[in-house]
């Protein structure tokens, strides 16, 4: 079964232990974000590159861990260049015009519970230039269509994936995300 998810939309999964999902941005352009109660943002980064560091472009074989520093879910697949960010905490419609949610706002919505109490999220597909002068900059995602990636649950866990609703910078391709247990 294949779940599809419109920009703006989110969707729990229940992964048990060993299950695998497939996430992929059929057109291309399309950036999805990813949480689950108790990722540790920091735990993650410092796990897969070390001690201090401010950014990460996971890579395939990256942990995302948990506040207890347990890992649960790894990216055990890769097909893309663009990034999966480490760094940015999931943006809110503060940030928007009008009425538009950010995936933190949806997150809290699928979750049921304020958003001061989400972690921060992962964000795939999303790709972030870092200048000479230290700053940050989202840049619109440069993963093409078809690219994917595979996450795999260490443990039982429940996660939370939106289809990034920013058309104003991440996305120049607002499009549906596919999410597929493959095992």
């Amino acid at each position: 079964m294949i779940v599809r998810l419109k920009p703006g939309e989110a969707k729990k999964l229940e992964m048990k232990l060993g299950q695998r999902f497939k996430l992929q941005t059929p057109s291309g352009g399309q950036v999805f974000d990813l949480t689950f109660l108790q990722f540790d943002q920091a735990m993650t980064r410092n796990m897969n590159c070390g001690f201090g560091c401010a950014t990460v472009k996971g890579t395939e074989g990256a942990t995302l861990y948990d506040k207890n520093g347990e890992g649960v879910l790894k990216i055990v697949e890769k097909k893309t260049d663009s990034g999966i960010d480490l760094l940015f905490p999931g943006c809110y419609k503060e940030l928007y015009d009008g009425e538009k949610l950010g995936c933190r706002d949806l997150f809290s919505k699928i979750f049921k519970i304020r958003r001061s109490e989400l972690p921060a999220v992962v964000s795939f597909f999303m790709d972030v230039h870092v200048a000479t002068d230290g700053r940050h900059r989202i840049l619109p995602s440069s993963a093409r269509a078809g690219d994917y990636v595979i996450v795999e649950a260490l443990k039982d866990v429940v996660v939370g994936v939106t289809c990034c609703p920013d058309d104003d910078l991440a996305c120049p391709n607002p499009s549906e995300i596919a999410i597929e247990l493959v095992s």
